[in-house]
């Protein structure tokens, strides 16, 4: 469990689209769930939990409510996230009604080819030498993957700094176990943006990623950033934007 602003957060997140993604009814399979299944992470933050779901409502937007209604009840006073797609307007709607917070809408960019990158910047796997200058400038704020989690959690993360003259000026926290490994977090401090040094660790996040899949999640309306995963090989992949929205229950 986290805080955020003095307000108690439980990590919820329900993955909904056009459909329901996080709650849906799964098809008789050998080995597979029957009927409707909610997913979240536990009040613990330690794992995912899943749950059979049977609602009383027979329509989406019945289900939406119901559903919006039992996490009220469940958790009240906590704030909720809810992941979906953008083509989902009953819960767009929904959710205005409730006075949700949207963050802005995430483009999902999907690796096609590796294009190499010839720069003079370095670009370097995260050592022990470069601890604390990582954490300094790590965004920790309202995350749950805080720097110190993150290098705790090695079997998770890769980690790639941006260096200049001996100094930690960017760095890149990056999934390694993973079918399809996603770039969490990008940064490079202001000062040296738009320098090469945000491409360079980029590049050199993909070659230690090897044959694998690689994606990563930008804002849709960031032309420059969508441009620089573009230069690296990355493309758009259709139909699967999502938005974040935060919701007091």
């Amino acid at each position: 469990m986290k805080k955020k602003n003095g307000i108690p957060a439980i990590a919820l997140v329900l993955f909904l689209s056009a459909s329901l993604w996080g709650c849906q009814r799964q098809k008789e399979e050998p080995g597979k769930p029957e009927g409707y299944q909610i997913y979240y992470i536990n009040k613990e933050e330690t794992a995912v939990v899943r749950e059979p779901y049977e609602p009383e409502g027979q329509t989406t937007e019945e289900l939406l409510d119901e559903l919006l209604a039992c996490l009220k009840a469940d958790y009240p006073g906590y704030e909720a996230d809810f992941v979906f797609n953008p083509r989902n307007n009953l819960l767009h709607t929904l959710l205005l009604a409730e006075k949700a917070e949207f963050d802005p809408e995430q483009q999902k960019m999907v690796l096609k080819r590796a294009v190499p990158c010839q720069s003079s910047r370095r670009a370097a796997l995260y050592s022990a030498p470069y601890r604390e200058q990582y954490i300094a400038i790590h965004r920790d704020e309202g995350r749950y993957w805080t720097a110190e989690k993150v290098l705790a959690a090695p079997g998770r993360f890769r980690v790639l700094l941006a260096i200049e003259d001996g100094q930690v000026v960017g760095y890149t926290d990056v999934t390694c176990a993973q079918d399809e490994n996603e770039f969490y977090d990008v940064f490079v401090k202001k000062e040296f943006r738009r320098k090469g040094y945000g491409k360079a660790v980029l590049a050199r996040a993909i070659e230690c990623n090897g044959p694998g899949g690689m994606m990563a999640l930008v804002d849709a309306g960031d032309a420059a950033s969508v441009g620089l995963y573009e230069a690296l090989g990355f493309l758009p992949s259709a139909g699967e934007n999502s938005i974040t929205a935060r919701v007091l229950l």
